[in-house]
């Protein structure tokens, strides 16, 4: 597995960990839908910040993970 790939795993299992419990949070099915790239980007963005990987390669792959979960 390639470091990017390993990096891309560590960002989905933050998103698959906490995403349904912050979809909750919202009102409509409509609203957390709307709401689905941001808190992906966030989650996954976290996630990189915390083991240490830099902001730039970091929101690489938080951008990308969000993009796969926004337009499925």
């Amino acid at each position: 597995m390639s470091r990017d790939q390993e990096l891309f795993e560590i960002a989905r299992g933050n998103v698959e960990r906490h995403l349904g419990d912050i979809v909750t949070d919202y009102e409509s099915e409509e609203a957390a839908a709307d709401a689905i790239y941001d808190e992906v980007f966030t989650l996954a963005f976290d996630a990189l910040h915390d083991a240490g990987v830099h902001d730039d390669k970091a929101r690489e792959i938080a951008i990308n993970l969000a993009q796969s979960y926004a337009h499925p």
